[in-house]
């Protein structure tokens, strides 16, 4: 199988917004019309006004605090889901036409939120990035360096913001694996096509290299859709590079890759 029309299952891409604890948002109404934007949330009295952003962002904007987002929206900070900046979140009814520039889709933990829209003359705001899944294009909180982070710290192999900068435990980008545990990244990519499996790594191509030197690929139906997140792959310069089992193959801007035979 070429690398050119290899696409990734979409189990692979799952994005999970919402953490535990985190009181739930109001449910809006799905008319088919646009966001609430009327009205506002307050900080309860657990939070730290002077930690707000001061504004009312939208569904999927970033948020500190509650008083940040839209009514009927919740702020999932950046400490809870590791989401850069933070991100304002509302639930949504699968069964009801979701609003303008939105989809409606189920997460990780069977809860259904709504994600922005996007696509080639759809960008997403600064810490996004745009990814493919189940067919739809939607804006992903993700971080490329530790500028996007209140914390100061983006772990690239996953987007995400964390407090310290560590050295993620697992297998690096092109090793052998049975389950995404295995590997720093967490995404083992499985073994029909890739023999042994294939330690990766979400990445956005706009931010170059992925995981040290690695190629971030994006499928060719995601680059068609206008989405930014790929998947990392081991680069090489000889089939030396590479585990028995897989050639170092031509991917594209000049680098090759480590590809099963």
């Amino acid at each position: 199988m070429s690398i050119g029309r290899f696409e990734i299952s979409p189990w692979i891409l799952t994005a999970t917004l919402v953490a535990s604890g985190c009181s739930a948002p109001t449910a809006p109404t799905n008319d088919g019309a646009t966001v609430d934007r009327d009205g506002g949330a307050s900080a309860d009295g657990g939070e730290d006004a002077a930690l707000c952003r001061g504004a009312r962002a939208e569904v999927g904007g970033q948020c500190r605090c509650q008083a940040d987002c839209v009514a009927g929206a919740v702020c999932v900070t950046e400490r809870e889901t590791g989401g850069p900046g933070g991100t304002c979140s509302m639930r949504c009814d699968p069964s009801q036409p979701p609003p303008q520039g939105y989809v409606c889709r189920s997460t990780a933990t069977d809860v259904a939120l709504l994600f922005r829209t996007c696509g080639a003359d759809e960008p997403c705001a600064p810490s996004r990035a745009c990814q493919l899944l189940m067919g739809r294009t939607t804006c992903t909180p993700f971080c490329t360096e530790d500028a996007d982070c209140d914390s100061g710290h983006c772990e690239r192999l996953s987007g995400t913001c964390v407090e310290r900068a560590t050295t993620p435990a697992g297998a690096a980008v092109g090793d052998a694996c049975t389950r995404d545990q295995d590997c720093a990244g967490e995404v083992c990519l499985p073994g029909t096509d890739f023999p042994g499996g294939y330690c990766s790594a979400l990445c956005d191509a706009r931010a170059g290299a992925c995981a040290g030197d690695g190629f971030c690929f994006v499928t060719t139906m995601a680059a068609a859709a206008g989405a930014n997140i790929g998947l990392c792959l081991k680069t090489c310069t000889t089939v030396a590079d590479c585990r028995a089992g897989y050639r170092c193959i031509r991917a594209g801007g000049g680098r090759s890759v480590c590809f099963a035979l």
